[in-house]
């Protein structure tokens, strides 16, 4: 049979492989069954008497002639016949490290050291082939990224206060009233004498001509408190409730004669209360039963512009509406005086009141 050259070069590279496998597991390698001079891998130094017949080398060079030119020389061919074959020369390459071993007694990992080799060998070669990776480009951007860590310019910060510059300015405490202000003096008429800061007791409130607000009704308490009324004077606005608690250990009749405000809550003890409506504006003097020195005012006012002064005698009247009306000046020990203002008023208003009744309880508020 007539076979290519190339073929029985890998036929002998076959048969030495299978022969060195054999010996790495016996421990020996046969000296008769080694393989023929054509092994490629295997160099013996003299010829064997086992070489092919020179006629089939003759055949063997009639048969070159319709191989390529590079198989003209064995040389050539023996370099060929390996990239013809790559995928069997690849696996075959580990035998190359093995035949370099003494032959005598090779030892069993070689060819597991062999066959590690070439498989890291390729890495090794595809990583020193690889083109070198660029420098990552971290560094430009951290440099790029420090001016935005950096503070922002606070140019604009002004921005929010320019916009809250531009809204209207709100309007003025004049727009939603007028003030007007003064003093209150006390003089004492006949025998009556004057208590220290009692001035603070007095009353200004103002009455307009032209429109009326309406009272602002809300709940007050007026305690009885060791045989008194606390405090002794109470204003509210019309339609305002007024609890009468019993601090004493003791009974309490509460009750009023006052012409339109008439009440009698009876007897009751300490912790116990009672509540009475003003409906009807005016001075209602509170009284009890029981201990006939108790004696207590409530002034209910139909106007919810009132104030009352400082034991200087200094007041002020907030939220006033604009136009003509009276203010009216009252003390529980004296008699009221009107004075006719116009509103904005021009300058500070100064009244006095005569005080010519003893006072009616000792607690004032």
């Amino acid at each position: 049979m007539i076979e290519n050259r190339p073929t029985q070069y890998m036929a002998s590279l076959a048969l030495g492989m299978a022969l060195l496998l054999g010996a790495c597991s016996t421990g020996r390698v046969p000296e008769t069954t080694r393989a023929p001079g054509k092994d490629p891998m295997v160099q013996p130094t003299a010829p064997k008497p086992e070489q092919p017949p020179a006629p089939q080398a003759t055949v063997a060079e009639q048969t070159s002639q319709s191989v390529t030119a590079s198989e003209k020389t064995p040389a050539s061919a023996a370099s060929a016949s390996p990239e013809s074959a790559a995928p069997i020369a690849q696996p075959i390459k580990p035998v190359q490290p093995a035949t370099a071993a003494p032959l005598v007694a090779p030892t069993p990992p070689a060819p597991s050291a062999t066959a590690a080799a070439p498989q890291t060998a390729p890495a090794a070669a595809s990583t020193a082939a690889r083109p070198a990776t660029p420098p990552p480009s971290n560094p430009p951007s951290s440099a790029h990224s420090q001016p935005s860590t950096a503070p922002k310019p606070t140019s604009a910060s002004p921005a929010p206060v320019a916009v809250n510059s531009a809204v209207p300015p709100k309007p003025p405490a004049a727009s939603a009233g007028h003030l007007i202000s003064g003093s209150v003096e006390l003089v004492a008429k006949g025998r009556q004498k004057l208590r220290p800061g009692e001035v603070s007791d007095s009353v200004i409130y103002f009455r307009p001509s032209t429109s009326a607000a309406a009272p602002k009704p809300g709940r007050h308490t007026m305690y009885t408190r060791n045989k008194a009324f606390d405090p002794a004077l109470l204003v509210v606005q019309q339609g305002s409730t007024v609890a009468f608690p019993n601090s004493d250990p003791i009974l309490h009749n509460v009750y009023s004669n006052s012409p339109g405000q008439e009440f009698d809550f009876g007897f009751y003890g300490e912790g116990e209360t009672r509540e009475q409506v003003f409906n009807r504006p005016g001075l209602v003097l509170v009284s009890c039963n029981v201990h006939h020195v108790m004696a207590a005012n409530v002034l209910v006012l139909d106007t919810p512009y009132f104030t009352r002064p400082d034991a200087s005698g200094h007041f002020e009247l907030r939220n006033l509406p604009s136009g003509l009306g009276e203010l009216v000046f009252w003390h529980p020990r004296g008699s009221a005086r009107t004075q006719a203002v116009a509103i904005p008023s021009q300058g500070e208003v100064r009244q006095s009141l005569e005080i010519n009744r003893p006072p009616l309880g000792v607690a004032r508020r």
